[in-house]
């Protein structure tokens, strides 16, 4: 029996969509602080409680009680911009071929069309998954998700939780510059203002600035005196599932015990320059009880049968892939879609120096 046109199309769709569901690559590593979680409405809701570390207050015995009021939280609802890449499938070197006589390709023509075509849609998937990336590198160094068409989202972080060295202080200067006491202030901001009642903080540095904390006389004395940065990978801690993260050691200054990490991963900005995702004199401090999620809002979807009836609906997920012929431009776009949003939930913990100003 012969195989029709639209019989090719379908496998063709399903071929390409199946392999691009189950790819995880690019594995970027600030996703570790973001997990994801999915929404089946258009608009995502954080909530929000503060508690004040307040102690109790003795009583003389059969009196009343301390009345205490706690105010309510607060529900904070966003809108995640929406990300939609295509490619148009007819552009593929071998589709004129294997469609040339109206009936579609032979199986072996098929396959490679099949798999040239996932390459792509995988290509635009990972284009999705960098701006993520992106949007939890704003967070995690100024707060803000900055967007191109759209309003950027700001969360409003202290601006005490992002100090900027300037003088003496700045890291560059490694004989007067003490990174030990900002990474100390960074903790007890941390504990103080977030709460954090976490026992180790992860602290990521950009290149410039991991090079001159290691070059500052007072850390290479305290070094060499106590033996406190170990470069030995000795029970090293690990992101579970990400890449792009090198464990540098462990640094114990005060009570705190801190991870050092270097995160020199990038992407290509829309003029093709490179661009690092941690600033190169940035240095993020972030406890190991901070809470984040990349939310991923439900996106509008095409649902029903042509013949029978379509609507629009939105669908819960992560990323959205689909096929779509347009009879009067003569293409075969595949598409990709995803609605995200990198979400700090506990906001103040987070700490970010910047090294120089």
């Amino acid at each position: 029996m012969a195989i029709t046109l639209n019989q090719h199309r379908e496998g063709v769709t399903k071929g390409i969509i199946a392999v691009a569901s189950y790819d995880t690559a690019p594995q970027l590593g600030l996703g570790a602080f973001f997990p994801a979680v999915t929404s089946d409405t258009l608009e995502v809701a954080v909530e929000v409680e503060r508690m004040n570390q307040y102690i109790a207050v003795d009583i003389q015995r059969g009196r009343r009680s301390n009345r205490n009021t706690f105010s309510k939280s607060t529900e904070h609802i966003y809108e995640p911009p929406m990300y939609s890449e295509k490619f148009d499938f007819t552009s593929l070197q071998g589709y004129d071929k294997g469609f040339s006589d109206g009936s579609g390709p032979n199986p072996s023509g098929a396959r490679a069309m099949i798999s040239n075509g996932a390459k792509k849609v995988l290509a635009l998937q990972n284009k999705i998954k960098r701006a993520i990336e992106k949007q939890r590198a704003d967070v995690l160094q100024t707060g803000v998700v900055t967007l191109i068409n759209g309003d950027s989202i700001n969360f409003n972080r202290q601006a005490n939780s992002m100090p900027v060295l300037s003088g003496t202080a700045m890291w560059s200067a490694v004989t007067t510059a003490d990174p030990a006491s900002d990474l100390v202030a960074g903790a007890n901001f941390l504990r103080e203002q977030g709460l954090s009642a976490g026992t180790v903080i992860n602290v990521v540095f950009g290149a410039a600035a991991f090079s001159n904390f290691m070059k500052n006389s007072n850390i290479k004395a305290e070094a060499a005196v106590f033996t406190q940065i170990k470069r030995v990978n000795i029970g090293m801690p690990q992101f579970d599932n990400t890449t792009g993260f090198v464990f540098q050691g462990q640094y114990g200054t005060g009570d705190y015990l801190f991870n050092l990490w270097t995160y020199n991963a990038w992407y290509k900005n829309s003029s093709d320059q490179i661009v690092k995702y941690i600033a190169t004199n940035n240095v993020v401090m972030v406890p190991d009880d901070f809470e984040g999620k990349t939310a991923y809002a439900a996106v509008p979807q095409v649902m029903g049968d042509p013949n029978t009836g379509q609507y629009i609906a939105p669908i819960e997920g992560d990323f959205f892939f689909h096929d779509l012929i347009d009879p009067e431009k003569k293409t075969w776009d595949f598409v990709v879609e995803s609605a995200p949003l990198a979400v700090p939930v506990s906001i103040d913990r987070i700490y970010t120096i910047q090294t120089t100003s």
